[in-house]
């Protein structure tokens, strides 16, 4: 039912890649939902500033510290705590793209069956 604020969270899986297997593998996430502004804010947290000689004059967040922005849960049976997190985004290389573009598109796009 459509509502004028959505619920907190939503849940999906996501196809993860396992290097060395052809096939992926699905992985249960719990995702806070975001507005507009929010998700503009997360997208901009990323990206670093620099002075006009080049100089980084602010880092941008890294994987590691972004994820748990956007995640609030995964559906493994190791903890979902910081170090877990590194170690499963350090162990699957192509996770956190395939993750952060599946949140993406459930938050902005629309299902649409054919």
């Amino acid at each position: 039912m459509l509502k004028i604020t959505p619920d907190p969270k939503f849940s999906a899986d996501v196809q993860i890649t396992i290097p060395g297997q052809e096939k992926p593998e699905s992985l249960p996430l719990t995702f806070r939902y975001m507005n507009r502004l929010q998700y503009v804010e997360l997208l901009s947290s990323f990206e670093e500033e620099k002075d006009k000689k080049g100089k980084v004059i602010k880092e941008g967040k890294t994987q590691i510290e972004a994820f748990p922005e956007f995640v609030l849960g995964w559906g493994l049976e190791e903890e979902f705590t910081k170090e877990n997190i590194e170690l499963f985004l350090n162990n699957y290389p192509a996770a956190y793209r395939e993750i952060f573009s599946a949140y993406s598109k459930l938050l902005i796009e629309s299902r649409v069956k054919n």
